[in-house]
């Protein structure tokens, strides 16, 4: 099969260097494209010279790691011209008719007509992969999370943390509050507080969750346990794992899960039938950044045509 050509702008980013690592050896996939800062112009990374942003497009199919100041404007108008966008950034997660997009979770509401998707808040693709069987076996009538999150999630220039916790992040509990309802498609309450810690990468979150529907620990577990991944090339066997070791999980034990598109969950708590608590770790760089979004573009591309050999697309130069 021909590989689909694929450009990553903000490749010189934390994401967009770790999305260009996880695309080597891709079995669909060939990025043939790279576009940076100014900064950055020039510079030579696999053998593909950094472009600028006022560059052409060189590929049907675009990962956009731009930060949310310059995303916003730069994808709609790539997607207005047919290209398809997947994005990490939080510029159209509440675009009307853009889909936010687990593939897991809400994977069906993607088409071939949808030029532009993005990928959720790294804290709350875990917690949402989390809540997913829960909400479809149990409901759901209120959420609280506190996150402990690395300094990767901060970017390059991330703090430095030591002996120290920060105990607020601009926006995150926002974004923690909101997105959720939509991927979910349900309206309930959630509250959320967001710390900055002293850990590499790998988002923890402790989460109380409220059901409509009495459950016991074993239903949950079991509910975890039969999740099924979505196929593709980039799915983890098994998306959520349940831990059932008192100190679990962690993110330097456990964070590489799956090659780091897993989740795993654990200390499970019984608050009463309705209500339980547990603890879920994502890692940020990877599940709820580059790998969700290639997660994504891979969702996009088996929904269109651009597998297809024939696909006009392909041809764009």
């Amino acid at each position: 099969m021909r590989k689909i050509p694929v450009s990553i702008y903000g490749a010189t980013g934390l994401v967009g260097t770790k999305l260009l690592e996880m695309i080597k050896n891709h079995p669909w996939f060939e990025v043939t494209q790279l576009v940076g800062s100014e900064k950055s112009l020039g510079r030579e990374i696999q053998g593909l010279k950094v472009e600028s942003i006022s560059s052409s497009p060189k590929a049907p199919l675009i990962f956009s790691c731009l930060s949310a100041s310059v995303a916003h404007d730069v994808e709609a108008d790539l997607a207005a011209k047919g290209y398809y966008v997947v994005s990490n950034a939080s510029s159209h997660r509440f675009s009307p008719g853009i889909p936010l997009v687990i593939p897991e979770v809400n994977g069906e509401q993607v088409t071939s007509d949808h030029h532009l998707i993005t990928n959720p808040n790294c804290s709350v693709t875990g917690i949402v992969l989390a809540l997913k069987p829960l909400v479809d076996k149990f409901g759901i009538t209120s959420l609280n999370v506190t996150t402990l999150q690395a300094l990767s999630g901060a970017g390059k220039n991330h703090p430095t943390l030591i002996e120290n916790v920060l105990p607020y992040i601009k926006g995150e509990e926002e974004k923690i509050e909101r997105e959720p309802k939509k991927i979910l498609q349900r309206e309930f309450p959630i509250e959320a507080t967001a710390f900055r810690v002293p850990v590499v990468d790998g988002h923890l979150a402790n989460v109380t969750v409220s059901f409509e529907n009495e459950a016991s620990s074993t239903e949950i577990i079991d509910a975890w346990r039969q999740f099924s991944s979505i196929q593709l090339p980039s799915s983890p066997l098994k998306s959520i794992i349940y831990d059932e070791d008192t100190h679990a999980p962690q993110p330097q034990l456990h964070c590489m899960r799956g090659d780091g598109m897993s989740i795993t969950i654990g200390r499970l708590r019984e608050i009463s039938r309705l209500k339980w608590r547990f603890v879920v770790l994502c890692h940020n760089l990877i599940r709820g950044a580059a790998g969700g979004a290639l997660l994504n573009g891979e969702l996009i591309a088996s929904r269109s045509q651009l597998l297809a050999p024939s696909s006009p697309l392909l041809a764009r130069k």
